[in-house]
């Protein structure tokens, strides 16, 4: 089952200190590393974020978040769509309390633990009791484990296909997606046959507007993203003028 840590934050010096940790904590092997940050409406940055927090009006509370998943149970082969479980766990916290709660978190892929997690940061418009907490987490902790169960349940059966076993290539490329800067070979893309009269499904790269896809990638037949509907034309054209500039 997911693990979910909520923490309140009381001063805006102190969130915008755990922003820049969470985005530029040193990795285990690397230097200073810098992550990409994502909210609901796709990818942002610290200065943006900044901007809200002193925007935010007076009453404004503050919560730094923690998402972990069984490496056993859940995230087993690293492929889930850490972005996506954590959108849907907000989603499911706005549904309940009946107000918006801006929001932006990253991934840390593995980098210092063995384990992939999620950090983040959001506002709540006013401080709530301490039953309301509880149930808050409750909420939290259930969609996150649920939506980690249903993603396992999904690629598990997209991996056990035949047809499918493209899929099995994007366990290597997810830490590599994960990481910026990265130009993924064309050969990983290639059309090759795996048997009389079948062929392997062709993926490109993920949507870099909303994360959607990052994990596993896309249809090639797929010219907008299934999330946010952002042309992937244009992904593809920079994907390929990187690969014959190498």
């Amino acid at each position: 089952m997911a693990v979910v840590k909520l923490k309140y934050l009381s001063k805006r010096p102190q969130l915008k200190a755990h922003l820049r940790y969470i985005t530029h904590r040193r990795g285990s092997e690397a230097g200073r590393i810098t992550r990409q940050l994502f909210n609901a409406q796709g990818l942002t940055d610290k200065r943006t974020m900044y901007e809200l927090i002193d925007a935010a009006r007076r009453g404004t509370v503050f919560y730094k978040f923690m998402i972990n998943l069984d490496p056993k149970r859940e995230d087993t082969y690293k492929d889930l769509d850490l972005a996506n479980i954590t959108r849907q766990t907000i989603l499911a916290l706005e549904r309940k309390f009946g107000f918006s709660l801006p929001f932006a978190a990253v991934i840390h892929p593995a980098d210092h633990t063995p384990l992939r997690h999620v950090h983040g940061i959001f506002f709540l418009p006013h401080r709530i009791s301490k039953e309301a907490f509880r149930k808050l987490r409750q909420i939290a902790w259930t969609t996150a484990t649920a939506q980690a169960k249903l993603q396992r349940r999904a690629r598990d059966r997209a991996l056990g296909n035949p047809r499918n076993r493209r899929f099995a290539l994007s366990r290597a490329r997810t830490r590599s997606w994960e990481q910026p800067q990265v130009v993924r070979s064309r050969a990983l893309m290639r059309l090759k046959p795996m048997g009389r009269g079948v062929r392997q499904l062709r993926f490109q790269r993920g949507c870099s507007s909303c994360g959607f896809g990052l994990t596993t990638g896309l249809s090639v037949f797929l010219s907008v993203c299934p999330q946010c509907g952002r042309p992937l034309t244009r992904e593809r054209k920079l994907r390929l003028s990187r690969e014959v500039s190498v």
